[in-house]
């Protein structure tokens, strides 16, 4: 080999040992987290929070698998509990009595479905409805009063109802209106390339308004999550009050005129206009959605100033962003989320390191449940909801306490496939008649006959149950509220003491002025005037049933204008017993 050939050869493999050498560092660089700045390895884990907030939809998802034809069986039971914890527990509702069973057929391929839904008090029947789906034919029986269907054929429901005035109630149309809104969560999860763009955009705006200096990292910190110790590193972004706040008014403005999430608005709209005709009057989701945003801009930008510090910390393990924690002088929000044996989403609340929010999600497959706890609200309350399926079977349990109130609903379900129905309904002129299709006289006749039948059947359902009983758990859940307050009469001591427990929220000791107006939002309903004391009080008078939305406006500038101010709060009563004042004394 010539002296030449050999200066080639080396010229070539020092070539080829730098292209080698390139190809590593990007390769390193794409497939780890070397040579990266903090900054970018903030945004990269901060925008897998979008995949993260995809992963909290998929957890909700309960689609039913089953193919062909199944039959279910479904119990119902409720129990509502006074006075829990204490030597005066009481179990003596009349609901602790009634039972709800369903037992149903479907077959979607050849569009058929059956439910039997009796109502039982002390496991005797007092009520029994029947529904069918044939085809495009839709049925409902009342079988304690009549044997035949009263059918629909699908494209003339809605026509029927708008000529039949013998009948009002909506709801016959319920079934219906199910059915469009099967698979709803397919029209809000977003696709691959969405979640894409949506990473994209957001990490930039806040890439683009955030200098390089202001973010830091800490390796191989131990933190815990869902009782687990897990070892992460932790990715910092530091700002003031202003930073942060300008950063937040970019974010909304992007919000208000992004397609693909004012999309997700036009989906959930069809949704709403579905359910309006059961819940008054229409709304228009798209407006409220960017008008919400124009006030929440205009709330920024006439409060932004401040030195107060926010620390938004990433916290990543394997590639993954397992939490995300907001921390103020006032409060931590922190978001977890873990998939291991199972998907854990876990927000969470703490005031002054005391825990007052908490929204925990466990899902393996087998086992789903939901724990919320919430303390700041007027009437601190726990949620507890927990699924278990185990073969064809799935029991769940649903508990709400509020005060010293529990209400308990357990469902057992059961669904089976089958090849056949053991008996399946069919549709014949003798056990059906279709009202579509009648004369105008026949049909108000018939209608007429139901409805008097009907009123009949409910007042003698109400003698047997005692419907008090179910308001009061109704008021309890808050499905209802609570009459006598709302009319001003008389209050007795049960009804007293529900409404001053919203006042049970007040904190002992001082109270920094965000702590002070997240409390005024807590009885802002109830207040309907103010008194300066003196230079240090004010008394703030309270109404049951009516407020002040001026009063309200004042109060909440003036803490947000004196924002350095710490509050004592206490509460006074009226000779009866009843809160009637909220008084803030300015200590600092």
């Amino acid at each position: 080999m010539t002296k030449k050939e050999k200066k080639k050869m080396i010229i070539i493999g020092v070539a080829i040992f730098i292209i080698l050498m390139l190809a590593a560092f990007v390769a390193i660089y794409l497939l780890t987290d070397m040579f990266k700045s903090n900054k970018t390895l903030f945004l990269k884990y901060m925008g897998k929070n979008a995949e993260n907030l995809e992963t909290i939809v998929e957890t909700f998802e309960n689609k039913n698998t089953i193919n062909g034809k199944y039959e279910e069986s479904t119990e119902i039971r409720v129990n509502y509990t006074e006075n829990i914890g204490t030597t005066s527990e009481n179990t003596d509702n009349s609901i602790n009595n009634l039972k709800i069973t369903l037992d149903g057929q479907t077959d979607k391929e050849s569009g058929y479905d059956y439910k039997n839904v009796k109502l039982l008090n002390k496991d005797e029947q007092v009520m029994n409805v029947e529904y069918i789906q044939d085809g495009n034919n839709h049925g409902i029986k009342f079988s304690d009063l009549f044997n035949q269907y009263l059918l629909l054929e699908e494209n003339n429901i809605e026509s029927f109802f708008e000529k039949t005035d013998a009948i009002k109630e909506d709801w016959y149309k319920i079934p219906v209106e199910i059915k469009k809104c099967e698979n709803a969560f397919d029209s809000f999860k977003f696709n691959e390339e969405e979640m894409e763009t949506l990473k994209e955009k957001y990490t930039k705006v806040i890439s683009e308004n955030v200098s390089t200096g202001k973010f830091e990292k800490q390796k191989n910190q131990k933190i815990t999550i869902n009782e687990r110790p897990v070892f992460v590193n932790a990715y910092t972004l530091t700002l003031t009050k202003e930073q942060l706040n300008n950063i937040y008014i970019k974010i909304l403005e992007t919000i208000k005129e992004d397609e693909i999430i004012l999309k997700r608005i036009e989906n959930l709209q069809e949704y709403i206009n579905v359910a309006n005709p059961y819940l008054g009057e229409p709304i228009d989701l798209k407006s409220k959605f960017t008008s919400d945003i124009d006030k929440k801009i205009e709330e920024i930008t006439k409060n932004n100033i401040g030195s107060e510090e926010t620390k938004i910390i990433i916290y990543e393990n394997a590639k993954q962003t397992v939490r995300t924690s907001i921390q103020t002088a006032d409060y931590q929000i922190d978001m977890d989320v873990f998939d291991n044996e199972g998907k854990y989403i876990e927000f969470s609340r703490k005031e002054k390191e005391t825990e007052v929010q908490n929204l925990a999600i466990k899902n393996d497959g087998n086992e789903f449940v939901i724990n919320i706890e919430d303390k700041k609200q007027r009437d601190p309350y726990k949620i507890n909801i927990e699924t278990v399926k185990e073969n064809t079977s799935k029991n769940t349990t649903m508990i709400y306490e509020v005060n010293d109130y529990k209400v308990e609903a357990k469902i057992a379900q059961k669904i089976e496939k089958v090849e056949e129905f053991e008996k399946q309904v069919t549709l014949i002129d003798k056990n059906s008649i279709q009202l579509d299709t009648l004369e105008q006289e026949q049909l108000d006749n018939i209608l007429n006959k139901v409805k008097e039948n009907l009123d009949e059947k409910i007042e003698n359902v109400k003698k047997e149950i005692n419907t008090d009983d179910i308001v009061q758990v109704e008021k309890v859940l808050g499905i209802i509220q609570d009459k006598t307050i709302l009319e001003g009469g008389e209050l007795t001591e049960a009804e007293k003491k529900r409404f001053n427990s919203k006042f049970q929220f007040l904190k002992v000791g001082e109270l920094s002025s965000q702590e002070m107006l997240e409390t005024i939002k807590m009885f802002e309903e109830n207040l309907i005037n103010l008194e300066v004391v003196s230079d240090t009080e004010l008394k703030i008078e309270i109404d049951r049933n009516k407020n002040n939305e001026e009063y309200v406006n004042v109060l909440k500038n003036f803490v947000e204008k004196e924002e350095r101010n710490k509050y004592n709060v206490k509460v006074k009563y009226d000779d009866t017993g009843l809160a009637k004042y909220v008084i803030m004394e300015i200590v600092n």
